[in-house]
């Protein structure tokens, strides 16, 4: 196992309870965050692909509380990483996106959830620090052509 999976893996190990944990990242690979899934043996969900797309321009009509539904029904299988969080949390308000980062962090999910985060990184490293793991600084292997066009 990667030492940077292995950072998220004791943040994760020394909580006591369920929640959600918030992995800041330098840049946007899916790759590292289905790597990070499969090496946690967490799910990997795809809010984007499979909430977002789906509706087309509706999309961004959907709320921080349906998101929420939606996560919570999704827990209710296992731990997960979750994927294109952002995609919806950058087009709301920049207030209600940090008031939802906070809560994530300490909603009772059911299992652990782990939400990699490289446009809202930022704000997410001002939360409390047991919230968030800080990669943006660690050097991650190149990501090879076939990955490119893969992920």
């Amino acid at each position: 196992m990667e030492q940077w999976i292995k950072i998220v893996a004791q943040q994760l190990a020394n909580k006591t309870e369920w929640y959600g944990l918030i992995v800041a990242f330098p840049e946007y690979r899916p790759d590292l965050f289905k790597t990070l899934a499969h090496e946690l043996n967490y799910s990997f969900y795809d809010y984007r692909e499979t909430e977002m797309a789906p509706l087309g321009m509706k999309a961004a009509d959907l709320t921080l509380a349906e998101l929420d539904r939606t996560l919570f029904e999704t827990m209710q299988a296992g731990p997960t990483v979750l994927h294109n969080i952002e995609s919806l949390l950058v087009s709301k308000q920049n207030q209600s996106v940090i008031t939802w980062l906070t809560e994530f962090s300490t909603k009772p999910w059911g299992h652990n959830v782990v939400l990699p985060v490289v446009i809202l990184a930022d704000a997410a490293l001002k939360l409390q620090p047991d919230a968030v793991v800080d990669l943006t600084q660690t050097t991650f292997p190149e990501q090879s052509l076939i990955s490119r066009l893969m992920h």
